[in-house]
């Protein structure tokens, strides 16, 4: 009886692995573009003198509120 339960175990084994490669590939893939998406606007804020003065206070040097 076991024998004939171990193929599907490994079937439900194998299954599992490439479910989990799978959402660690999304997860990393949601990641990158988390991580560009803060890159680009960083750029943006840090390369207009605009937006820096919305968040830095130039007179006193210290974080506008």
């Amino acid at each position: 009886m076991n024998r004939m339960q171990q193929p599907y175990s490994q079937e439900v084994n194998f299954q599992s692995q490439a479910l989990a490669k799978t959402f660690l590939a999304n997860v990393f893939s949601w990641m990158f573009l988390a991580l560009a998406v803060t890159a680009l606007v960083s750029y943006t804020v840090a390369g207009n003198e605009s937006f820096m003065q919305l968040m830095f206070n130039m007179e006193t040097g210290g974080m506008s509120y």
